[in-house]
């Protein structure tokens, strides 16, 4: 079955939940305008059906619309709810909660058939984060694709923090779509996930990403099983040294940045990968410190 054929089949049954007017526009393809009367059952179904992949819903905002409609206060300020040519609700989630908890209908304004990517931007004039981008694009683990992201360019760049990195939202869009082995960076989300009290996810995620890109998917893979259990190993491992380090400088509430987290994790990768022993002067880590591993250059 083609992506074309789901889509349609997964508006057919959007559209069992209305009724044909509302079907129609929800089908178009074009900019469509209207004024619409919004019922508490009619925002409910929009809710269950066509509410994916909006932000989370602003409760101080929706008592207050809700005041107002069950006040009878309620004006149509222009401000229409926005619909996309995907059938999904891109705007005015709130404001349909709202009737819901008042159970009063309100008259609105509501736009039909717009294309879903000016949403990425867009939130009521505040704009969107990465989060929102990857979520509205339906990815998984949205919430660390961006920094990943980031962090795998500064890398590259021979930066160790993402600070400095000016990606904007269709920047990060764009590599992902076309630079980014999806289920790769997937696999490394979740592969540093348990590691997220040690190492920040973005640092591990990124390590594994790049080191499986270069072949080294086996060794890799080992040293991640390796940091699972790292009072096994011995004393002088290189693991186990920047393990120990990172928790005696959380103990002692020492600053720990990016840049320490990415020359210390990357280092113990190299010293691994290498079977070399880390001393404590290899850890004194200095501001001036940069990435040295060959594999970085490119990611």
């Amino acid at each position: 079955m083609t992506k074309s054929t789901k889509d349609f089949k997964g508006l057919q049954i959007i559209k069992a939940n209305f009724n044909l007017s509302f079907s129609n526009l929800l089908e178009s393809k074009s900019k469509t305008h209207k004024t619409i009367e919004f019922t508490p059952k009619l925002a409910r179904k929009i809710l269950t059906t066509l509410n994916i992949g909006n932000r989370k819903d602003k409760p101080i905002q929706i008592k207050l619309y809700a005041d107002s409609m069950r006040n009878n206060s309620w004006d149509d300020n222009g401000e229409a709810l926005k619909f996309g040519w995907d059938g999904l609700l891109k705007d005015g989630q709130n404001r349909l909660k709202a009737c819901i908890q008042a159970n009063k209908k309100f008259k609105s304004s509501a736009f039909f058939g717009l294309d879903p990517k000016f949403f990425i931007n867009y939130d009521t004039g505040k704009k969107r984060n990465a989060y929102d981008v990857f979520q509205i694009m339906g990815v998984k683990h949205a919430k660390y694709i961006g920094g990943v992201i980031r962090l795998m360019h500064a890398w590259e760049n021979n930066q160790t923090s993402s600070r400095n990195i000016v990606m904007q939202n269709r920047d990060l869009q764009k590599i992902y779509n076309k630079d980014i082995n999806k289920n790769l960076l997937e696999k490394s989300i979740v592969i540093a996930k348990p590691f997220s009290r040690k190492f920040p996810i973005s640092h591990i995620a990124s390590l594994y990403y790049i080191a499986s890109k270069n072949c080294d998917g086996i060794e890799i893979n080992k040293f991640m099983d390796d940091m699972k259990l790292p009072s096994t190993l011995g004393a002088l491992n290189p693991i186990r040294k920047a393990i120990t380090h990172i928790s005696d400088m959380k103990f002692n509430k020492q600053t720990l940045s990016s840049h320490h987290y990415s020359i210390i994790l990357t280092r113990a990768w190299d010293y691994y990968k290498n079977k070399k022993r880390l001393s404590a002067k290899d850890l004194d880590i200095k501001t001036n410190d940069r990435l040295f591993i060959s594999e970085f250059s490119k990611v």
